[in-house]
């Protein structure tokens, strides 16, 4: 299991090696509080009792080292949203008032350490099937957007959840999907993009 990830650091590092911020006034000394402020936006969540999962980049490095992000993801009501301060964060909401949101926030999510500097903290965060689900729902629409590079990053987050948790049940996942709007056909080419991320081992022959 990897180490306890420290949110605000992942987050300041990742916006100090954001060279387009800089480029648009946002300087190294806002990275540099980025820690200060993740830490007082998760004291916000707890002091209001928001019910919340994180999802994303973060969460799967929870899981898996190696992903960076700037992005902070959580699943979150919509009641629960209006009820938080604004924040200078860049933080993505998924609302649990869609089925499939919450319904990974319910079956899909489980407690995780995380790393603060001031003290360690226990954080709902998805699971890989969570991550994965999530995951193949966005990457349909994401191709259809033109959001190509985008849906490129996906797909390696998906091949890296799937040949590292081999005991996710993806034919459960394949069986939720529809049930929640996507079209059949969309449903196969997932299949085709999942099996396109296992590991041939004949893909440059066999050992002599």
């Amino acid at each position: 299991m990897p180490a306890p990830v420290n949110i605000g650091q992942v987050l300041g590092n990742a916006a100090v090696f954001n060279f387009s911020r800089h480029r648009s006034n946002q300087s190294f000394a806002s990275a540099a509080d980025i820690p200060t402020e993740v830490e007082a936006f998760f004291n916000l969540l707890d002091e209001r009792g928001v019910d919340y999962v994180l999802v994303g980049g973060l969460a799967m490095l929870a899981h898996l080292p190696g992903r960076n992000t700037e992005d902070l993801d959580l699943i979150v009501s919509l009641s629960d949203q209006d009820r938080l301060a604004p924040t200078e964060l860049r933080v993505d909401f998924l609302e649990t008032e869609h089925a499939l949101f919450a319904q990974v926030a319910r079956e899909f999510s489980e407690a995780r350490l995380f790393d603060f500097f001031s003290a360690p903290r226990t954080i709902r965060c998805a699971t890989p099937t969570g991550l994965l689900v999530l995951k193949l729902y966005a990457l349909p629409s994401l191709y259809r957007q033109g959001q190509i590079s985008r849906a490129k990053i996906y797909e390696g987050d998906i091949g890296r959840l799937v040949n590292a948790f081999p005991e996710i049940e993806l034919e459960k996942i394949f069986t939720l999907l529809p049930g929640h709007g996507m079209l059949p056909s969309d449903v196969e080419e997932l299949r085709r993009v999942v099996s396109e991320q296992k590991p041939r081992p004949d893909r440059f022959g066999s050992a002599s």
